[in-house]
C-alpha cells in the first residue's frame, strides 16, 4: 500500500512539474534547431540562377557563382574570391543550395510571428510569418550566450523586405553563419541598410545602394542586383555539436570604449606680414584617433607666403577709409559626411561625401579635394557652367569610399586660388568601427562644420576693423552639447542667434551664429575652432580666413621752380632771413617802354612850364 502511494505521489509530483513548465511557457524549453548544411553553396557569397547584374563598386569578400545562365553585367567590384560562370562547381553549388532551401523550408515547429519584426529581439528557433517578413529600424538576434545557437526565419511563400538604414544586431555571441532567410519569392535589401545572415531565396535577390550584407545572398533560379554593396565574412558553416539545452544567463553587455576625436592643441597659424601676398595655409598633421585613446596631434597648418597676386587688382570700398585698388584674397569651405558614421558589425565600407563652397567674392581656380587616408577623391558634380572655376553661387560635390576595419578619424582638405592666392580648409570627421566580439549599443560619433566670412575682406588703406561672423552647423546625426567656438587671434567671440528652442543644444537642423572683431594693421591670417559634443565624443573643425590688409601710401608734393631766362630777363635776388631767394625781373622792352614814357611825361612837364612862364 505504501508503494502505491509513493507512486501515486511521484505521478502527481511529475504531473504539476510538467503543468508548471507549460504555464511557464517556451522560455523554460530550449529546442534544439539543427543547422542548415549549405553544401558546396557555402563556399559563395553570391549565387545566382540567371543573371547577376552591378552597379558601381561592390567588395564581396568570397565567390560569385551562376548557373544554369552565364549573364554577369557591370561588373566593377573587388572580389576576394573566384567567379564560377556555369562550371562544375556553380551547377554544384546550385544543386546543393536547392535541397538546402527544401530541407530548411520544411523544419517544424515554427513560432508564428507578425511581419515586422524591427524593434524585436528574438532568441534562437524556427520563426514563420503567415505573410511577408520585413525589418524597419532594428532586429536583435540573441543566441544567449551560445555560438552554436540556429535562426531559421521562413517565409516559404512571401517576400523579404528591409527599410532603408535598417540594422539587424547579434548578441549573445550569435554567429552570421547559422542565421537563415528562407524566403519563397525575392528579397530586397534597403538602402544603406545592414544585413546579417544567408538568404536562401527561391527567385532573387536585391540590395540597393549601400547595402551592407554579413553573410550571403543566394538565389535559385533569378537574378542577383548589387549596387555598391559590402560582403563580409562569408564563410562556409560548420555543423556542430547539439546545443545546450539549457539556455545561459543573460549575456553583459559592455561597450567598448569610446573613441575621442578631440585633437590635442589648436593650430597656430603666423601670416606674413608682406600686404601683397596672402599666406597659404596647409595643414601639417592629421589627428588619429583609436578607440581607447585621445589622438596625441592636430591639424598644424605652416603659413607659406604666396607669390605675389598677378591678377588686375578690383576696386573695393575700405573699412580703413578712402577707396583704393586691393586684391580679394579668397576664401573656401568643405564639408565632410561619412555614410555610415558608425559600423556595428565590425569592418565595412564607408562612402564619404565633401561638399565644397566658395564663400568669398572671386571664383577659384584649381580646386583639389583629397583625403588623408583615401587615395582616390572623385569629383561628382556641381561646376554648373563647366568652366572648372568654383563660383561663389557653387557647391561642388566630391566622394570616395573606403573599408574600415577599425575605429578610424581622417583629414579632408580642401584648396583653391584666386587672385595669385590659395585658400585652404579642412573637414575632420570619425567612424566607429565596433569589433564583431563586442556587443555595445551603436555609438554615431559626431560632427561640426564651421564657416567664418570677415568684413572686409581687404583694408585698403592701412589699419582698420574687421568683423569676423562665424556659421556653425551640425551635419551629422547627433545632438551637439557643449559647443564652443573661439578664435585664435581675436577675443572674445560672441554667440549672436540660433538656438531656435533655446536647449543650449545645437540640433542637425539649426545654424548658430557667433560674431567678434578686431583692429588689424597688418595682413592677418587666423583660425577659428567649433567644438561640440556628442555621445560622449567630441567633434571639431576649423575655419581660416585671411583679411589683406594694404599700407596707404603718402604722397610728398614736390616744389616746382622756374628756371631764369637769361636772353630775355634780369635775375634780382632778395635776401630773406639770410638767404637768397630769385625773383624774375621785368623784361628789357618793358624798360624801354616805361624809359620812353617817362621821357615823354618829362618833355610834356617842361613845355607846359615855358608855356605858363
Amino acid at each position: 500500500m505504501n508503494t502505491l502511494n509513493n507512486k501515486m505521489k511521484f505521478i502527481s509530483m511529475l504531473l504539476t512539474i510538467m503543468m508548471l513548465a507549460m504555464i511557464a511557457g517556451p522560455s523554460m524549453i530550449v529546442t534544439a534547431v539543427p543547422l542548415v548544411s549549405l553544401g558546396t553553396a557555402g563556399n559563395f557569397a553570391v549565387l545566382a540562377g540567371s543573371a547577376i547584374t552591378n552597379t558601381g563598386t561592390t567588395t564581396i569578400n568570397g565567390n560569385v557563382g551562376i548557373s544554369p545562365f552565364t549573364s554577369i553585367t557591370g561588373w566593377e567590384t573587388v572580389i576576394g574570391g573566384t567567379e564560377h560562370i556555369n562550371d562544375a562547381v556553380a551547377i554544384a553549388a546550385q544543386a546543393d543550395l536547392l535541397i538546402a532551401y527544401n530541407t530548411a523550408a520544411g523544419v517544424t515547429p515554427a513560432i508564428i510571428k507578425p511581419s515586422e519584426l524591427g524593434g524585436t529581439t528574438l532568441t534562437p528557433g524556427i520563426y514563420t510569418s503567415g505573410s511577408s517578413f520585413q525589418i524597419t529600424g532594428t532586429l536583435t538576434l540573441d543566441a544567449l550566450g551560445d555560438s552554436n545557437a540556429v535562426f531559421i526565419l521562413n517565409s516559404p511563400s512571401s517576400t523579404l523586405t528591409t527599410a532603408s538604414n535598417s540594422s539587424i544586431i547579434l548578441a549573445g555571441n550569435a554567429q552570421s553563419n547559422n542565421i537563415f532567410w528562407i524566403v519563397g519569392s525575392s528579397a530586397t535589401l534597403g538602402t544603406n541598410s545592414q544585413f546579417v545572415g544567408n538568404v536562401l531565396a527561391f527567385t532573387s535577390v536585391t540590395a540597393n545602394t549601400g547595402a551592407m550584407v554579413q553573410g550571403r545572398l543566394l538565389a535559385l533560379n533569378g537574378a542577383v542586383t548589387l549596387e555598391g554593396n559590402t560582403f563580409l565574412n562569408a564563410t562556409t558553416p560548420t555543423p556542430s555539436a547539439t546545443p545546450s539545452a539549457t539556455p545561459s544567463a543573460t549575456p553583459s553587455i559592455t561597450p567598448s570604449a569610446t573613441p575621442s576625436a578631440t585633437p590635442s592643441a589648436t593650430p597656430s597659424i603666423t601670416p606674413s606680414a608682406t600686404p601683397s601676398a596672402t599666406p597659404s595655409i596647409t595643414p601639417s598633421a592629421t589627428p588619429s584617433v583609436t578607440p581607447s585613446a585621445t589622438p596625441s596631434s592636430s591639424p598644424s597648418p605652416s603659413a607659406t607666403p604666396s607669390p605675389t597676386p598677378s591678377a588686375t587688382p578690383a576696386v573695393i570700398s575700405s573699412g580703413g577709409g578712402g577707396h583704393s585698388s586691393s586684391v580679394y584674397p579668397p576664401l573656401i569651405n568643405i564639408t565632410k559626411i561619412p555614410k555610415p558614421l558608425a559600423l556595428p558589425l565590425g569592418n565595412g565600407m564607408v562612402t564619404y561625401t565633401y561638399k565644397v563652397t566658395n564663400l568669398g567674392y572671386v571664383a577659384l581656380n584649381n580646386v583639389i579635394v583629397t583625403d588623408d587616408k583615401i587615395s582616390t577623391v572623385d569629383y561628382v558634380s556641381g561646376d554648373v557652367n563647366s568652366d572648372k572655376l568654383l563660383q561663389p553661387s557653387e557647391t561642388w560635390i566630391y566622394t570616395s569610399k573606403m573599408i574600415l576595419t577599425e575605429t578610424t578619424t581622417n583629414t579632408a582638405t580642401a584648396k583653391g586660388s584666386a587672385n595669385g592666392m590659395t585658400a585652404t580648409d579642412i573637414a575632420i570627421a570619425t567612424v566607429v568601427v565596433t569589433p564583431l566580439a563586442v556587443v555595445p549599443p551603436t555609438i554615431i560619433p559626431p560632427l561640426i562644420n564651421i564657416i567664418k566670412i570677415p568684413e572686409p575682406l581687404a583694408l585698403t588703406s592701412g589699419q582698420g576693423t574687421v568683423t569676423y561672423t562665424y556659421k556653425v552647423s551640425n551635419p551629422g546625426n547627433v545632438v551637439l552639447s557643449n559647443v564652443n567656438v573661439t578664435d585664435n587671434k581675436v577675443s572674445p567671440v560672441k554667440y549672436i542667434s540660433g538656438d531656435i528652442n533655446a536647449d543650449n543644444l545645437l540640433q542637425t537642423d539649426e545654424i548658430w551664429i557667433y560674431t567678434s572683431k578686431a583692429n588689424l594693421t597688418e595682413t592677418t591670417t587666423n583660425t577659428a575652432t567649433a567644438k561640440g559634443t556628442g555621445n560622449g565624443m567630441e567633434a571639431i573643425d576649423y575655419a581660416y580666413a585671411t583679411v589683406v590688409v594694404t599700407s596707404p601710401i603718402v604722397v610728398t608734393p614736390t616744389e616746382i621752380i622756374t628756371p631764369p631766362i637769361v636772353s630775355d630777363e634780369i635775375v634780382v635776388t632778395h635776401t630773406i632771413n639770410g638767404g637768397q631767394i630769385p625773383k624774375t625781373s621785368t623784361p628789357l622792352y618793358e624798360l624801354l617802354m616805361l624809359g620812353f614814357a617817362l621821357v615823354l611825361i618829362g618833355a610834356l612837364g617842361l613845355r607846359r612850364r615855358k608855356k605858363y612862364e
